[in-house]
């Protein structure tokens, strides 16, 4: 059981996969909400659709945008690419 619980951690409990398109699905979401609902406050249009345009650039740039397999050498070279940068 052990084993198991430590491959969540690495892994978490949402596949890679289905974590992408996830995320593919909320970023198209967020940036067509303010049409679909009408939303009457042109900031809240604003803010809505860049945050969707911002959600669907950093994804499809990630390492892991559908489903890459995660393993420690992924994981540690984006960690480090993080820290590194800052």
């Amino acid at each position: 059981m052990a084993a198991n619980a430590l491959d969540m951690l690495h892994q978490g409990p949402v596949p890679a996969f289905v974590h992408g398109v996830i995320e593919y699905a909320a970023g198209a979401l967020l940036i067509v909400a303010p049409f679909v609902f009408a939303f009457e406050d042109s900031s809240a249009t604003a803010a809505s659709v860049v945050v969707g345009l911002v959600l669907l650039a950093f994804t499809a740039t990630s390492k892991l945008p559908t489903g890459e397999p995660l393993n420690n050498q992924t994981w540690t070279r984006t960690y480090t690419y993080g820290i590194l940068s800052k």
